[in-house]
């Protein structure tokens, strides 16, 4: 890999960081709880999404993205209260 490979890697992950931190500062800031667990939900999906994408290209992130991601998910399903 060339080095400007590894810097451009190393920005987009660095903006996918904060791109993720932002939505869950984000969504722990909304006072409205349907619209607090829609926000976190989809910041949710999309780090499953870039969890399985990057899967693809390296095992591991499988294990360190992707399924955490989709135990919050189910978590969040499972201990909903009711409105």
């Amino acid at each position: 890999m060339t080095v400007i490979s590894k810097v451009l890697v190393g920005l987009v992950a660095l903006a996918h960081i904060y791109f993720l931190a932002g939505g869950v500062i984000w969504s722990l800031l909304i006072s409205a709880q349907d619209w607090q667990r829609n926000v976190a939900l989809y910041f949710l999906i999309c780090v499953l999404a870039a969890g399985l994408y990057g899967a693809l290209i390296l095992p591991t992130t499988l294990y360190v993205q992707a399924i955490p991601a989709a135990l919050a998910i189910v978590s969040m399903f499972a201990f909903r209260k009711a409105a």
